[in-house]
């Protein structure tokens, strides 16, 4: 009986592209199922739509309150009110 030498046996070889193409599909099943659960899962939402859009102004004040307690809005002093 002839054995084989060691040398030539094939070493094992890991083959890397058809691993990659099973977890890509993997990756877009789980995606594509999850898509599908999360529509099924979903409440229609009626929203209220404006009958007219008005913009409104940003105005800024400056108000000043000096040391002796009088108060000024832009320059004209005003009275507290309590």
């Amino acid at each position: 009986m002839r054995l084989r030498d060691r040398r030539s046996f094939a070493k094992p070889e890991v083959m890397i592209i058809p691993m990659i193409d099973i977890m890509f599909f993997l990756l877009v099943f789980f995606m594509i199922s999850t898509l599908y659960m999360v529509n099924l899962k979903t409440v229609d939402v009626n929203m209220p739509k404006a009958a007219s859009a008005q913009t409104q102004m940003n105005v800024t004040y400056l108000v000043t309150l000096k040391k002796d307690g009088t108060l000024y809005l832009e320059d004209k002093p005003i009275e507290e009110k309590a």
